[in-house]
């Protein structure tokens, strides 16, 4: 391709660097508490987890006549469950030759614009790669809501998380019965403006009831499946004629590093006052295909968050920075940098052991309730 010599020698004017992807913003990680850093982590050291199931009772003590002895009491069983850690390392190798005395990222090469150590590219860098890693747990956790699980495709050393069967399951142990229909609670006529609504929200709670005593508080849906509640004769007869069917519409007050606002909405129904409505059409790349985090045509619903039935197991190894430094035990997500010489670089480490831990699987349901 030939240049003029003007087009050769004509400066160039650099104004910002940007991404045409926004940052996402790991929604299900950061409301349930689960993420890097959340409230509801628990550091448990290894990579090898279990949990004990103790569960309460609704049996009635038995009534016994006077001048009788105890009834004798039968011990309850003690169920265990186990889990490994999900391990995800990586590194990120930067040539000092291709970062040293580079205009910053973004901006023209001046003399007071000239980034000497490459500490913007560097960071910039850090960002994209530790962003694969926040975006491994939500799709971990996400699988989880959708109780589905996922799979893990061994090509050599390489085991890539997805959604087609392999031999290799990560399986949450989710009932059947948490799913599609919920034990025929659900018709899936959510888009016909006639679906009793209101009567399946009722038959779930009073099934939650039955099944762990966690009411649902919360449902995460898509725009569309939004579009019908709003417009379904049922929902708007219980808000009153004179009243919008919904009693909070409001955009989620979360921002990505960029300062970008998230597009979701978070929801309640005038007539059904007990359920959030967290409006998601998020996706992830899984195994190489954008996924819908939020399924069309479905609805999860899940109790308040909650470290009784939902948290994140962090693992830990032991890490060595470089030959001088003494080894130490690190827990879930961290990362750390090494040099390399001849060439001169830098090399960003990253290292993540962690998993969803699921204690009540039938706290959570993804019910099918419209027609796909």
């Amino acid at each position: 391709m030939s240049h003029t010599l003007r087009e050769l020698l004509h400066p160039v004017a650099i104004r910002k660097v940007i991404s045409t992807i926004a940052t996402p913003l790991s929604r299900f990680q950061d409301f349930y508490g689960t993420g890097i850093g959340g409230p509801y982590n628990q550091d448990i050291g290894g990579d090898v987890f279990s949990w004990d199931i103790f569960d309460k009772t609704r049996k009635i003590a038995n009534a016994r006549p006077q001048g009788t002895g105890p009834e004798r009491i039968i011990p309850q069983k003690i169920g265990q469950v186990s889990a490994r850690a999900y391990r995800s390392h990586g590194s990120l190798k930067l040539l000092y030759a291709k970062i040293f005395r580079n205009r910053v990222l973004g901006g023209n090469m001046d003399m007071g614009n000239v980034d000497v150590s490459g500490q913007k590219y560097i960071k910039s860098q850090l960002q994209f790669a530790a962003q694969q890693y926040k975006n491994a747990r939500e799709f971990m956790l996400n699988r989880l809501l959708r109780c589905s699980g996922f799979y893990l495709k061994i090509e050599g050393d390489q085991w890539i998380p997805t959604d087609t069967a392999t031999s290799f399951k990560v399986d949450y142990k989710i009932p059947a019965s948490q799913v599609g229909t919920v034990g025929g609670i659900f018709a899936g006529t959510w888009d016909e403006a006639a679906a009793p609504i209101h009567d399946e929200l009722l038959a779930l709670n009073a099934y939650t009831q039955q099944q762990t005593g966690y009411p649902i508080e919360h449902a995460w849906i898509n725009s569309t499946m939004w579009g019908y509640l709003l417009k379904n004769t049922q929902i708007k007869g219980l808000a009153g004629t004179s009243n919008s069917p919904f009693a909070q519409y409001d955009r989620v007050d979360k921002y990505s590093e960029e300062g970008i606002r998230d597009n979701g909405f978070v929801g309640v129904l005038r007539g059904i006052p007990w359920i959030h409505w967290h409006v998601y059409d998020g996706v992830l790349e899984v195994d190489g295909t954008e996924s819908a985090l939020v399924e069309p045509n479905k609805a999860i619903f899940t109790p308040a968050p909650s470290s009784m039935w939902l948290e994140t197991y962090n693992g830990s190894e032991l890490v060595l920075e470089n030959t001088h430094s003494q080894p130490y035990e690190a827990f879930g997500f961290t990362n750390w940098h090494t040099h390399v010489i001849d060439p001169a670089a830098v090399e960003l480490k990253f290292l993540d052991n962690s998993l969803p831990a699921l204690y009540l699987p039938k706290a959570i349901f993804n019910a099918t309730v419209a027609s796909p």
